[in-house]
């Protein structure tokens, strides 16, 4: 097996926004899709 790449985790109840934060702490890699912050590694779709 290989490690995954890529994990989407569509939330449109934003229901895990609070979670996103602590994984922030411990997951440098993650991006967020949303408007675009480079320093809170969120953006729109063509950036990410």
């Amino acid at each position: 097996m290989v490690k995954p790449e890529v994990i989407l985790w569509p939330d449109p109840e934003k229901q895990w926004s609070d979670v996103i934060e602590v994984l922030r702490e411990i997951m440098h890699q993650r991006l967020i899709y949303g408007s675009y912050a480079p320093l809170k590694k969120r953006g729109p779709a063509i950036w990410l």
